[in-house]
């Protein structure tokens, strides 16, 4: 192999490297970016439909939620939160 030769694909492997890393950055910050935004609708959302001080929460209202904080579906955080009024509870609910 000539000089010339070696030099073109040691050009060829460190463009095809940062490119590698280009990407990863790239879908990096679009994950972060996907969980902040998801972060971001879950408290805008979350706005009671009626006041929390009227609402009793029935066992039967309280329902599971999730939030996806990334592109993966197992990366995801769950909440419970009354269906009637909107206001999230702190733990699972349990029947008595």
């Amino acid at each position: 192999m000539s000089f010339e030769t070696k030099k073109g694909e040691t050009e060829k492997t460190i463009i095809l490297g940062w490119r590698w890393v280009v990407d990863l950055l790239a879908y990096i910050y679009d994950a972060l970016c996907d969980g902040l935004l998801s972060l971001l609708n879950r408290h805008s959302s979350s706005e009671p439909l009626h006041s929390a001080e009227v609402c009793e929460h029935n066992i039967s209202d309280i329902v599971q939620g999730e939030t996806y904080y990334g592109a993966e579906e197992h990366q995801y955080n769950t909440y419970w939160y009354c269906e009637e009024c909107g206001e999230e509870m702190i733990s699972e609910p349990y029947e008595e």
